[in-house]
């Protein structure tokens, strides 16, 4: 070799040696092997301001080398999409928050227990709509394709059950109702008569009550405390919240019976089987009207599922204004017309399972 291939390779040898002496001292970008000041994209912040998770982790030469122990930055920072659930999952939707609007929301039973104590429950509206198919609900004739307004007041209890828990259609659902007739020497039948003994607890398994003396109080004596003073529907909801805001005046519930439980003797729309009104002249014998005010009721006693000014006891707070199908749930005082909704309800009536 002459002296100036000596001097090439040399001079080959020193560039080399500060090559190498540069790349081991160089910081680099852990996933893209960059030297330090360069930036790949996965070492830049995220479009949420958040770094890269790995940016400022260490990592091995031979995870470097191999990348395999190492996610890449679309694995480590989730995107948006990924970790957030779509607005559609995590809001329900206006049709399942509206629970007044009468459009159908979806059955809670999937986030029930699977409670095989389930023996109570307050009709909901949704429930009474879709039974009726009328918007209004039934209204003072409970029929419901049956001889008489018990048996179909039954009948709506017992379906209602089934919709909500599969298979408790076959307790033996009883309306908490009482009427002026019906009974085996032809004179009233009450309604603590037709429910069974107790104990009962409401689609989430909650106690309502555990027998017929703690349950004929004002509320219910021992009853879970999330819904004494809110009795629930048939999907276990407290009945109050399945209102929307401004419309939620829903707490009077169809019973036709006093404090002991027994038929309170006002007017029954025909013992359940009508929707007519009658409105006898003021002061006529057997009018059956109870004054509420200036304003005179004659339709049947009604309960409140949440206590009121009106009225604290969940068998008996009022009358109801009349027999007719309504819908009323705007604050509007003792209610006028001759609907049975219309001093705050959609005539709701109460069921209780004879086997808990």
């Amino acid at each position: 070799m002459n002296g100036v291939g000596v001097y090439v390779l040399f001079g080959w040898l020193i560039c080399l040696g500060t090559a190498c002496d540069d790349a081991a001292t160089q910081p680099r970008n852990m996933r893209t092997g960059a030297p330090g000041g360069q930036h790949s994209a996965s070492a830049q912040p995220s479009s949420a301001g958040m770094p890269a998770a790995e940016s400022d982790m260490p990592i091995s030469a031979s995870d470097a080398k191999s990348g395999a122990s190492m996610p890449n930055s679309a694995e480590s920072v989730p995107s948006s999409g990924a970790s957030m659930p779509s607005s559609g999952a995590s809001m329900p939707s206006s049709g399942t928050s509206a629970a007044n609007s009468g459009e159908s929301k979806p059955d809670s039973a999937a986030s029930m227990p699977n409670s095989g104590t389930f023996s109570f429950f307050i009709t909901s509206l949704q429930g009474m709509r879709e039974l009726s198919k009328n918007a209004q609900g039934f209204g003072g004739d409970l029929r419901y394709g049956e001889a008489t307004g018990l048996a179909g007041a039954d009948k709506i209890c017992t379906e209602l059950a089934e919709r909500s828990l599969p298979g408790a259609g076959k307790k033996g659902w009883r309306a908490f109702l009482s009427t002026a007739k019906g009974s085996p020497d032809a004179g009233p039948t009450h309604a603590k008569d037709r429910i069974g003994s107790g104990p009962w607890f409401d689609r989430a398994g909650r106690l309502i009550a555990k027998d017929l003396t703690d349950l004929l109080q004002v509320r219910p004596t021992g009853a879970d405390p999330a819904v004494r003073d809110d009795l629930p529907n048939e999907r276990g909801e407290p009945n109050h919240t399945d209102t929307q805001p401004d419309m939620d005046d829903n707490h009077d519930v169809v019973t036709a019976t006093n404090a002991q439980g027994m038929y309170d003797g006002r007017p029954t729309c025909e013992d359940f089987t009508s929707v007519e009104t009658p409105m006898p002249m003021m002061g006529a014998a057997g009018s059956g009207g109870r004054s509420r005010g200036q304003i005179v009721h004659y339709g049947p006693g009604v309960g409140h599922s949440w206590p009121a000014q009106s009225g604290m006891s969940w068998t008996t707070a009022h009358g109801a204004p009349g027999c007719g199908a309504s819908v009323a749930l705007v604050q509007t005082g003792a209610g006028e017309g001759t609907g049975i909704g219309n001093a705050g309800g959609y005539g709701a009536i109460y069921c209780f399972a004879l086997m808990p």
